[in-house]
């Protein structure tokens, strides 16, 4: 979804799966952007009825090139949260929670898209 946004370009990303890690996405886009992006993430995280089941983190950083780039993940995924079964607990028997999350932030994206239209 995130490719769709003109101003906006994915530089890596992962969905998560097994033995490859967890899911996150990094890209770089206006400040603006990003900001609508964690005011629907904090949003969310405040509401009473938050559709996603587990918090997601926006960070900046610079590249190599002292671009400004940004990382969209989920801290407790990235912490190994079932370190004793591994990737086959959080991939396997949650994968229908993580594709709900990742379905979830892209309509986060969508509607800022719609909003900017």
């Amino acid at each position: 979804m995130l490719n769709t946004v003109e101003a906006v370009k994915t530089v890596a990303s992962c969905e998560g799966h097994f033995n490859g890690g967890p899911p996150y996405i990094y890209f770089k886009a206006p400040v603006h952007f990003v900001r609508r992006l964690e005011k629907q993430l904090r949003d969310d995280l405040e509401s009473d009825r938050p559709l996603l089941s587990s918090q997601w983190v926006l960070e900046g950083h610079f590249d190599g090139e002292f671009t400004l780039t940004f990382m969209l993940y989920c801290p407790r995924y990235h912490r190994t949260l079932y370190e004793v079964f591994g990737d086959w607990w959080l991939f396997g028997v949650h994968r229908k929670r993580v594709d709900r999350e990742l379905l979830v932030l892209a309509n986060f994206v969508e509607q800022i898209v719609n909003f900017d239209i």
